[in-house]
């Protein structure tokens, strides 16, 4: 009998011990799947953030692009202002040069007679 009691309360002992194991595994793998949770929101957050990041990027690029375009235009618009102003100066030079011969012509024409 005292057999019997010693194997119950070492039965009792190993089944108590058992149940706590069981409770700290229970609570360390509560604490493992807290912590993966909150992991796998931080990285969701991050996507978030590395999406907003590229698509201000995206949108950084094309607004430069536009730019480089709106620029190419505005320079080829003053390539052509320049050669137009360069051409009515050589016509202006040309007619100049003209109207200076006629005068010198009849200038000339004047002192012989």
């Amino acid at each position: 009998m005292v057999r019997v009691r010693e194997e119950e309360e070492r039965r009792k002992e190993v089944s108590t011990k058992f149940q706590s194991t069981l409770a700290e595994v229970s609570a360390l793998l509560q604490q493992n799947n807290d912590k993966n949770q909150k992991l796998r929101d931080e990285n969701t957050e991050m996507a978030t953030k590395l999406q907003m990041l590229c698509d201000q990027y995206s949108l950084r690029e094309q607004h430069l692009e536009k730019l480089g375009k709106q620029y190419d235009i505005e320079r080829q618009l003053n390539e052509a202002k320049l050669a137009k102003i360069r051409m009515d100066s050589a016509e202006s030079k040309e007619k100049m040069l003209r109207e200076k011969q006629l005068l010198l012509l009849v200038s000339i024409i004047f002192v012989q007679k």
